[in-house]
């Protein structure tokens, strides 16, 4: 069977790649950048603002009506909670704040990156940094393969995790969008 590709070293990819190989596939996650988690290691200030508190309904109210519905299934497949457990059971103490969002005790962004690199050996990613991809092909409507910098890498299985163009400096310059539309 051929391998997952998974674009993207975020958060999103981090997961997405994670969950699949702990589902049994082959996974291989393809970062542009020198690291993982760049935008991660910037959130809440370095300190990493892992998620919110509550019920899923009260998070999903923060969010545009448009964005919430596309949200809900995500939220209710993994939700908040789980995502606190993820990480606490991998030995990371967490507090909630007053506004219910939830950040590590005595650990920063670095430490969040840490346990995400960690669970992605531990299942068994194929991490490769410093991957440009060039190209998706296709064939006949149909995904063929992932051509970067170094190779062609040979799947019929896409998890596109690049993010938009918001911080271009972290690796997001908006080629997801021109893949995406082919």
């Amino acid at each position: 069977m051929k391998p997952i590709v998974v674009i993207g070293g975020g958060a999103a990819g981090i997961l997405a790649a994670w969950r699949a190989a702990e589902c049994g596939a082959q996974v291989i996650l393809l970062e542009k950048t020198s690291r993982l988690g760049t935008k991660i290691l910037i959130s809440g200030g370095g300190k990493c603002n892992i998620t919110h508190d509550g019920l899923v309904e009260d998070v999903l109210r923060a969010y545009r009506p448009n964005e919430a519905s596309f949200l809900l299934p995500c939220f209710y497949h993994w939700t908040n909670d789980q995502m606190v457990d993820f990480f606490t059971d991998r030995g990371l103490e967490v507090y909630v704040r007053p506004d219910g969002r939830i950040f590590p005790v005595n650990s920063s962004a670095k430490a969040v990156v840490a346990i995400l690199e960690s669970a992605l050996h531990d299942a068994g990613v194929a991490i490769q940094y410093e991957q440009t991809v060039l190209a998706i092909n296709r064939e006949h409507g149909a995904v063929t393969g992932v051509v970067t910098t170094d190779e062609l890498i040979e799947t019929d299985r896409v998890i596109l995790a690049v993010g938009g163009s918001s911080y271009p400096k972290t690796g997001t310059t908006g080629d997801g969008w021109r893949w995406a539309k082919k």
